[in-house]
């Protein structure tokens, strides 16, 4: 496993509060860190037909008619009623289209 010089980083509160860090810092090794760790992988645009429908894609499951995908935040939708159709890696896209 690689070992980055962030991961025994700790981040200092601004305040009292546990949650409220400086915002400056935290942007940066988030930055830093999704460019060194993500370097090596796809995100995926996904289209619907010619029309852009959700972006920066890492994960895809299909189930039954339902193509579910998540993004690097994490951040999912369900597009119901369709298929993949075609999945480009070279151009990082991959294209769904209504299976009705």
């Amino acid at each position: 496993m690689r070992q980055h010089w962030f991961s025994s980083l700790a981040l200092v509160p601004k305040s009292g509060k546990l949650c409220e860090f400086d915002s400056i810092a935290t942007s940066f090794i988030l930055d830093f860190s999704a460019s060194l760790s993500w370097s090596n992988m796809c995100e995926f645009t996904i289209f619907l037909g010619k029309e852009i429908v959700y972006k920066d894609v890492i994960y895809v499951k299909v189930e039954a008619d339902k193509v579910f995908v998540k993004d690097v935040l994490g951040a999912s939708k369900i597009f119901e009623n369709c298929e993949i159709v075609e999945i480009d890696v070279g151009s990082e896209r991959l294209t769904i289209a209504s299976s009705k």
